[in-house]
């Protein structure tokens, strides 16, 4: 004879928080900063130029960034010379193009990246990372989700519901009943080798969409199983 069920009954709290989804921001978190700090800033530096706050801060507030600075560093190096040849005028602003074409791809990351981040950039001992207080107050408003009444109230009714069909079944396994209380499925194996078996839905669940019982398990004697079975 099968083992008879235990019915628990649970309770839906008035608050519930998911802390895996605030554990999967931090790590999200941590993995920009671990990135910006090593991948990033020597691309960067690489290029000779300074891997400052200010200039992530600008790469965060548009994807084109790096370009509009090096079009600015290339007229401001052109102002200090009084007379440049044209064709050195254009290799030299070929080189601050360059520049911004290798790092274009550094731009659009940090953009796409920080665009749905609503904490600022610090600098901290040489690293540029996301301000851990802020970071805390924003992890506080992840994850929450606030239940109504409405919502305990259907809680209660499937305790409710669950419980009667634990009685059910139970009832079902010590008077050696065929399972129909708990039931969801049917399986017909397939008489044919190399076609997959059927699936039909039975059990009082189906049976409970048309708002019935199958009074033709009784009927037809086929609530009836052996004990032992």
């Amino acid at each position: 004879m099968k083992n008879k069920i235990t019915f628990k009954r649970v309770e839906l709290p008035q608050q519930w928080i998911d802390e895996a989804k605030r554990s999967s921001y931090k790590e999200r978190l941590i993995s920009i900063e671990d990135k910006l700090n090593n991948d990033i800033k020597e691309q960067i530096e690489t290029e000779g130029l300074e891997f400052s706050l200010t200039l992530i801060n600008k790469m965060r507030g548009s994807n084109d960034a790096i370009r509009v600075e090096m079009n600015k560093a290339y007229l401001d190096y052109t102002k200090t010379l009084k007379f440049i040849p044209k064709a050195e005028m254009q290799r030299v602003k070929q080189s601050f193009d360059d520049i911004a074409n290798r790092l274009e791809s550094i731009n659009i990351w940090l953009f796409n990246q920080l665009q749905s981040i609503p904490i600022r950039l610090v600098e901290v001992k040489n690293r540029i990372i996301f301000d851990l207080k802020e970071v805390e107050q924003h992890i506080e408003t992840i994850g929450v989700r606030s239940f109504t009444d409405t919502d305990r109230e259907y809680v209660k009714l499937l305790n409710e519901a669950t419980e009667t069909l634990v009685k059910v079944r139970n009832f079902e396994i010590e008077n050696g009943f065929a399972e129909y209380s708990t039931k969801a499925l049917h399986v017909i194996p397939s008489l044919m080798e190399g076609l997959a078996p059927m699936f039909v839905a039975c059990g009082l669940s189906t049976d409970a969409t048309q708002g019935i019982v199958n009074l033709q398990y009784i009927i037809n004697n086929t609530h009836r199983i052996l004990v032992d079975q």
